[in-house]
């Protein structure tokens, strides 16, 4: 799905990095689901793991949900993914809500402190906009995410095209438009 550019590009929106959370998948915490909606709706299916990443770039951003397993389970849980997707498009709770935004600033710091994507994002910002990395910019373009910006982020996924990709069983993985994606 379309995402967001580094925090020194043109197109950043960080509510990408609060719906990244939000969906999640993995658990940070050991013998737990975890919080993420896709951690909690892809438990049915034991077979399957759920990752949610956003992949920042100078200039775009891809978000990027994959899901591993047998093809039954992949299946399940990709049905499930579109309709967290949905969901959050809804609206979520507060709490779900704040999480997400606990776990998106602290992704963000705990990248900003290393050395090397610091100067990579500066060096990049510099060249693309003549603008450097500020990680107290881009916690404070965390906070002031609203729910409101979050709910446009997700129907904006269902409104853009969607690119799916699988490897296995294609007499039982789905399709795009199966799922109810846009292609």
């Amino acid at each position: 799905f379309p995402g967001s550019s580094t925090p020194t590009g043109a197109s950043y929106k960080p509510e990408i990095a609060v719906l990244a959370a939000l969906l999640g998948g993995q658990s940070a915490i050991k013998w737990s689901s975890g919080f993420s909606l896709l951690s909690k709706a892809s438990s049915k299916f034991q077979g399957a793991t759920v990752a949610t990443k956003s992949a920042i770039y100078s200039d775009a951003g891809l978000l990027s949900v994959s899901i591993k397993g047998s093809a039954k389970d992949v299946k399940g849980a990709a049905q499930e993914v579109v309709n967290a997707l949905k969901q959050v498009a809804e609206g979520v709770s507060k709490e779900d809500f704040t999480k997400a935004k606990a776990a998106a600033k602290f992704k963000e710091l705990e990248f900003g402190q290393n050395i090397d994507a610091g100067i990579e994002l500066t060096g990049a910002g510099l060249v693309q906009g003549n603008k450097a990395y500020q990680i107290d910019e881009v916690a404070k373009g965390i906070d002031a995410v609203t729910e409101e910006q979050l709910k446009e982020a997700a129907k904006a996924i269902f409104e853009n095209k969607a690119t799916v990709s699988s490897v296995g069983d294609l007499y039982v993985l789905p399709y795009a438009e199966e799922l109810g994606l846009k292609v």
